[in-house]
């Protein structure tokens, strides 16, 4: 009977043993899992951070090519999509700019991501006034 007990004693010893690892085991995991989640979120705002700076520099550089925009043009806070970006451009001197373009999400005062993209010696492209073909069509030349 002595012997019995014992034995069911180191049944009971390892069931706990086998318990605790496959417990041990189950949170590393899920902690693992939640990291992974968490990163990929932070991927994801990155991304689209960085796509929206690219949209205020694509913007910024539309406005130095259009005769209806001032020389040192810039947005403060534009909203696009689920965030904001802020463009700022400078006169390098020699008939070209530097576009610098930061994109948030969700804004700037209080950015989840930050991407900056910035684009050198842009040159300015001059418009010709249209000229008319005749009936009121216009055609631009570059």
């Amino acid at each position: 009977m002595n012997r019995l007990r014992s034995r069911r004693g180191v049944a009971l010893l390892s069931a706990f043993i086998v318990m605790v690892t496959l417990s041990t085991m189950t949170l590393a995991f899920l902690s693992m899992v939640k990291d992974d989640i968490k990163r990929n979120g932070s991927e994801q705002a990155d991304l689209q951070a960085n796509y929206i700076a690219k949209a205020g520099l694509a913007k910024a550089r539309w406005a130095l090519t259009t005769s209806a925009q001032a020389v040192g043009w810039g947005e403060t806070d534009t909203a696009f999509g689920t965030g904001t970006y802020t463009v700022t451009t400078t006169d390098n001197g020699n008939s070209t700019y530097t576009i610098i373009s930061e994109g948030y999400i969700p804004n700037d005062t209080n950015p989840v991501a930050q991407r900056r993209v910035e684009e050198r010696n842009v040159p300015v492209i001059n418009q010709v006034p249209p000229v008319t073909l005749g009936h009121g069509k216009y055609v631009t030349k570059w």
